[in-house]
């Protein structure tokens, strides 16, 4: 996955940014030779991410102060937490979330209020009772199968319901079924739903692996830690461990 989609790029001083990352590598790897619950996968993890984002040339630089360093890299393990838990608690794979969020972010969305919002479409329809119900004549007028889409994993379930929206052309009426399907957070999904149609394939292969994700929820914990026991002064770090 484009490291670019994950990290905020901020132009600056280059060699800057470069000094400072392989300052908050050494510290994290004397952390972690100290800490006796120090997860090697998340060290190992930790030093990847900051060797593409070297690579890709995310600058922070001399404008970029240690404090902003250190949560700079707590939003980036912080996602890895995000994706695990919404994958755990909705059902969607992590690798999906990961490979959507930033066509949510960049549409006013969140990778939450999607999660949220299939994870509650799909525990609906298995409450259907009558073909009267609006969600049933929504998912008919689409050509899709309830019991099918009923039974689907959540990823393949706002596959097809997402892709056979996309083909109705009246603005309109998609926005009327999409509602009776996703309920009122389809208004705000709607723009992203609409540039995802077509390419979740491709999405779910540009987002990290589960086991990327483990391992950056993994490294967040220690990267806590070790942010727990920083000392800022004068934009350096000091750590107490």
């Amino acid at each position: 996955m484009d490291i670019g989609e994950v990290v905020l790029r901020i132009e600056a001083n280059a060699q800057g940014i470069r000094q400072e990352l392989e300052k908050v590598v050494k510290q994290l790897d004397d952390f972690q030779n100290k800490a006796r619950t120090a997860d090697k996968q998340a060290s190992a993890s930790f030093n990847s991410m900051i060797a593409s984002a070297k690579s890709f040339g995310v600058a922070l630089g001399a404008s970029l102060g240690a404090a902003q360093l250190v949560n700079f890299t707590a939003s980036i393990f912080n996602l890895g937490g995000r994706l695990a838990d919404l994958s755990a608690r909705t059902g969607i794979s992590a690798t999906l979330l990961s490979g959507m969020k930033t066509t949510l972010d960049q549409s006013g969305s969140s990778i939450e209020s999607f999660a949220n919002a299939v994870s509650v479409a799909q525990k609906n329809l298995g409450d259907i009772e009558k073909a009267t119900d609006p969600a049933a004549q929504a998912i008919a007028h689409l050509g899709l199968n309830l019991d099918e889409l009923r039974n689907a994993s959540p990823d393949e379930f706002i596959k097809q319901v997402t892709e056979a929206i996309s083909n109705i052309q009246n603005p309109m009426e998609r926005a009327a079924v999409g509602a009776a399907i996703l309920g009122r957070q389809f208004k705000e999904l709607a723009p992203a739903l609409a540039e995802a149609a077509g390419r979740f394939d491709e999405l779910r292969e540009r987002g990290w692996s589960q086991e990327q994700i483990d391992a950056l929820d993994r490294a967040g914990d220690a990267w806590a830690e070790f942010a727990d026991n920083i000392t800022l002064y004068s934009g350096t770090f000091v750590t107490t461990v």
